[in-house]
Order: structure tokens, then C-alpha cells, then sequence
């Protein structure tokens, strides 16, 4: 008697239908350089230059944390999830979730958050981050206003 071959469908060559009904997420899959600058607080984030600034100093930060500040930033004020961050900042990479709160300590740290103030990014339990600061985004030098989502 032969026994059928069980196979699993790889989640990355297979995306769910929702994956393929959120703009953002196809559009975001290689996370590619826009010409957007964003400042929030003392801080200035160049996204072709990939630099991020803090009063004028360069502040050091690893490709992958920069990734992450950057779609925090872009979805600002709205949830990451963390499938979407493994998704866009690590793609067709298999990796512990781990790996995020690593990167997300890393930006707190460089942004000198402490554990009683979270001034820039919010840990929402189980389900991801988001960036809750005011953020200016500038597109091809007009600045555009991006308030908190709880009114401001």
C-alpha cells in the first residue's frame, strides 16, 4: 500500500488572500527607497541618504533597525504587525520574531526612549508596533503634517 506524500505549502511562495488584497503589503515587500525626509522631535530622518539624524548628529543604527524605524514611519500612526515586519524587512528570510523586539530595543535606545516614557514607538501586546510620536514627512521638499491618531 503506498502512502501519500504530505506536502505543505511554503507561506512565502503561496501569501494568504489577504496578503495579496493589501496594497501596502505588495508595495512594501522589498521596503524600496522613496525621497521622503521625516522629522519627529529632535530627530531627522532622510530616507534616500538612509540617515537619521538627531540635532544635526548622525545617530548610528544597523540596515535592519533603519528598515524598521522607516515602515513605522511610513505607517504612522496606524499598527505594524509583526508578520508584516518580517514580511517587508526581512524578506524570504526565515527568522525568529525575536529579531523585531532586538531591532525595536535598538531603535529605542537610539532614540533615547526609557521604560516609562515611550515618546516615539508603542508596543501593542502580541501583535506589533506603532509609531505614535508627530511625524512631518516631507515628499520632494512640500511638508506634509502627520498627526497621532488620538486626535493629536
Amino acid at each position: 500500500m503506498k502512502v501519500p506524500k504530505v506536502t505543505r505549502k511554503n507561506p512565502k511562495r503561496f501569501p494568504n488572500a489577504r496578503s495579496l488584497r493589501d496594497p501596502r503589503l505588495v508595495q512594501d515587500r522589498k521596503l524600496r527607497r522613496g525621497n521622503s525626509i521625516y522629522t519627529f522631535g529632535e530627530f531627522y530622518l532622510n530616507e534616500k541618504e538612509r540617515l537619521l539624524t538627531r540635532k544635526g548628529i548622525a545617530v548610528k543604527l544597523r540596515p535592519k533597525a533603519f528598515d524598521v524605524l522607516l515602515l513605522l514611519l511610513r505607517d504612522h500612526p496606524c499598527l505594524v504587525e509583526k508578520a508584516r515586519l518580517l514580511e517587508v524587512v526581512w524578506p524570504n528570510t526565515f527568522i525568529e520574531e525575536a529579531i523585531i523586539n532586538v531591532n525595536v530595543a535598538t531603535l529605542r535606545k537610539a532614540l533615547h526612549e526609557t521604560s516609562t516614557s515611550r515618546t516615539y514607538i508603542e508596543t501593542v501586546h502580541k501583535l506589533g508596533y506603532r509609531f505614535v510620536g508627530d511625524v512631518t514627512e516631507m515628499v520632494d521638499a512640500v511638508p506634509v503634517l502627520l498627526l497621532r491618531g488620538n486626535g493629536g
